[in-house]
């Protein structure tokens, strides 16, 4: 496996985890929902203007991805 794998897969369980525990505390969904909103729209913004990102920044980025799609996968689970 490589490392932008495994950011990937960590950035889903996060998102499974951060849905399980935010979602117990209704009061923080607000906050939770801002502060991911911030992190992914200005991660995006650093990756795509570089011209050539550095390692650390696709590992953040495949990060952002499996938390994205893990947030997604949590909100289909809770649609049916």
């Amino acid at each position: 496996m490589t490392a932008a794998t495994l950011a990937l897969l960590l950035g889903f369980f996060s998102a499974t985890s951060a849905a399980t525990i935010i979602g117990s505390v209704a009061d923080w969904d607000p906050l939770a929902a801002a502060v991911l909103i911030v992190y992914t729209e200005g991660l995006t913004r650093a990756y795509y203007s570089s011209r050539a990102p550095s390692v650390g920044l696709q590992l953040a980025n495949a990060f952002k991805v499996g938390l994205e799609y893990g947030l997604f996968v949590d909100a289909f689970k809770l649609s049916t």
